[in-house]
């Protein structure tokens, strides 16, 4: 009796180490796909805002060079 309940406790541990095993590794797998997906959408944020900064510039550009021909007439 005590030896055959060791048997299942060994075997219901070692399933549930499995199990704990498996888990760690799809949160491991998981949180790497997430850390990807934050540095894309990092280099995406960083491309925008360089763009909007040059819009910015040229929006300032454009708008001297309309104040001084506005000026002139």
């Amino acid at each position: 009796g005590d030896i055959a309940e060791m048997d299942l406790l060994a075997q219901a541990l070692h399933e549930a180490e499995e199990i704990r095993d498996q888990a760690i590794l799809y949160l491991e797998q998981r949180e790497a796909e997430l850390m990807d997906q934050i540095a894309q959408t990092e280099a995406e944020l960083s491309a925008a805002l360089e763009s909007l900064q040059d819009a910015r510039q040229e929006i300032e550009a454009l708008s001297t060079y309309l104040a001084r021909i506005t000026a002139k007439t």
